[in-house]
């Protein structure tokens, strides 16, 4: 299952007001990042390419996200 159909709050799908799901959408609340729209883009689209990287070869991204207790490493104390 993709991450974002799973979500209800998926940032693959616009939301009320049109925001785009292109990593762009923070520019409508903070226009000085406008120089930015192309970097933005990017970074989102690599962040996505990562997400269903781990979907489709890790068994999600909560599986992914346990490594750490599945291989027994130390857990930091709080």
């Amino acid at each position: 299952m993709d991450l974002n159909s799973a979500s209800a709050n998926s940032t693959m799908s616009d939301t009320p007001g049109q925001v785009p799901n292109d990593g762009t959408g923070i520019i409508q609340m903070d226009g000085y990042l406008e120089p930015f729209k192309d970097a933005l883009k990017s970074r989102f689209s690599k962040a996505q390419k990562w997400i269903k990287t781990i979907e489709e070869t890790e068994g999600g991204m909560e599986k992914f996200s346990r490594v750490r207790t599945m291989h027994c490493y130390p857990q930091p104390s709080s």
